[in-house]
């Protein structure tokens, strides 16, 4: 069904009803666009480079109508919990709950590869699936990342809930929009560059890529919890200073 079409006829049919019988005019503000906080999202995701759509993917499609492999997870890590299947499309709404369970199994999930990898090659499958999830199994850092993913969703969350109401609080779009791209720039950017940016635009038009607007590595906000996560690693020798602060892929 072509929504954005079924909208537009919805819309002129108001403008002509309330036009013609109430003498008004209705203020157009668009076509719904909420959707395209999910894709920026999904734009961001993508441009680290961590490849965390393809892990949550390929770890339902591993276990997805195998009973055998589905088996010997179970024996192999002791729980009979699995991943949550992944929607390519709505990654802030069905997506937190995929990605909260992989963080949650995975230590189970690395066992679960390294326990078949050290096996007869006879029981690898072969499929790109368990590949892709070996290739994340052998990275450190996966977990930290999925945890910083769950940070950012769900900052971006909260403002499509708040928006998905009938209730008439557009008023208000300006406000909360200028406080979730400050909310997300106070995480990297400094806040002496921040206390100048007074309005919508003047935020808007904080440039991101400019060393000297940029706080140190070590200052960047990353959460508690991945924070929690990330010290693990390094504590358990997993990962050296560089790898973190460079964000080196350990393949």
């Amino acid at each position: 069904m072509d929504q954005h079409r079924i909208g537009s006829s919805t819309r002129d049919c108001q403008r002509q009803r309330v036009g013609g019988s109430l003498n008004a005019f209705i203020v157009e503000f668009g076509s719904y666009g909420l959707h395209v906080v999910h894709g920026r999202f999904k734009y961001g995701a993508s441009a680290t480079g961590w490849e965390l759509d393809s892990l949550l993917r390929s770890m339902w499609y591993v276990f997805e109508n195998s009973p055998a492999r589905r088996e010997d997870y179970m024996n192999i890590s002791g729980t009979g919990k699995y991943p949550l299947r992944f929607c390519s499309t709505r990654w802030l709404e069905e997506d937190i709950p995929v990605a909260i369970r992989a963080i949650e199994i995975w230590p189970s999930i690395v066992k679960y590869v390294n326990k078949i990898t050290s096996g007869p090659k006879s029981k690898i499958p072969a499929i790109s699936s368990f590949q892709k999830l070996i290739h994340h199994c052998r990275n450190p850092l996966t977990s930290v990342r999925l945890q910083f993913f769950i940070s950012v969703a769900e900052i971006l969350q909260l403002f499509l809930k708040k928006f998905q109401t009938n209730t008439p609080i557009i008023a208000y779009l300006a406000e909360e929009l200028y406080t979730l791209l400050k909310t997300i720039l106070e995480r990297f950017i400094k806040q002496a560059v921040l206390e100048k940016a007074t309005s919508q635009t003047k935020l808007a038009n904080v440039d991101i890529m400019a060393p000297e607007n940029v706080v140190h590595a070590k200052q960047v906000v990353i959460g508690f919890a991945t924070n929690a996560l990330l010290n693990k690693a390094e504590k358990d020798m997993k990962v050296s200073e560089l790898q973190v602060m460079s964000g080196i892929k350990v393949d």
